[in-house]
């Protein structure tokens, strides 16, 4: 999950898909990479995610900070805002998919505009060797997302789909221990289960393929 704005929903959206892939038995990672420490906070209480901190400003090369386990199937990474062009660079080398969650609110947009250019030119996009999608996150009726869908479409970056401001998104912060399901926004969640191609993955495999959505 990345965007180099603050607030735009990268923990939240980062924290409800490993909750949802938690819930259909695949085994999950969770990294956090914000000095906030939000998802880890959430990973570490919840019961059947693994959760991970790494702070950018450590001395600590991040591959030998983090050990995922061996039978890890998703590993999701939660970035930090405001990354300098190395760490874009290098969290993007990361990923296999990489998710960028935003507002529709005209200032989101801005910043949005101002960020793709610097993600598409990025080695791991602009080699096409990771996909790009977009989540517009605490989607509101009155706002207009068409000039998103635009601005994603220009660049061929796909859009997944709006995320609601729901209650429940919140609760289950809140309530790490209790499960939540993708009864909320289902349209969302079905169609970020299929971009990511989940469901053709054999989970039960022990040699699944670990995807890692930064």
């Amino acid at each position: 999950m990345i965007n180099n704005k603050g607030g735009s929903g990268k923990s939240t959206l980062a924290i409800s898909l490993a909750a949802l892939c938690s819930n259909k038995g695949i085994k999950t990672e969770l990294i956090d990479l914000d000095p906030q420490c939000i998802s880890y906070q959430w990973g570490f209480a919840s019961k059947n995610i693994r959760s991970q901190k790494f702070l950018p400003t450590s001395h600590v090369p991040f591959s030998l900070a983090l050990r995922l386990e061996a039978d890890t199937q998703i590993t999701i990474i939660d970035s930090p805002s405001n990354v300098s062009k190395f760490d874009l660079e290098k969290y993007t080398s990361m990923a296999d998919i990489i998710v960028v969650p935003t507002q529709s609110t005209p200032i989101e947009q801005q910043s949005l505009r101002n960020f793709l250019p610097k993600l598409t030119a990025t080695r791991a996009v602009s080699s096409k060797s990771v996909k790009i999608g977009c989540v517009v996150t605490r989607s509101q009726d009155c706002q207009s997302i068409e000039p998103i869908e635009q601005m994603l479409s220009e660049r061929n970056i796909a859009f997944i789909g709006q995320m609601s401001e729901q209650c429940a998104y919140q609760n289950m912060f809140l309530h790490p221990e209790c499960s939540f399901d993708d009864q909320q926004d289902r349209l969302l969640w079905n169609t970020m289960f299929d971009w990511l191609n989940i469901e053709d993955r054999s989970m039960n495999d022990e040699t699944a393929t670990t995807l890692a959505i930064a």
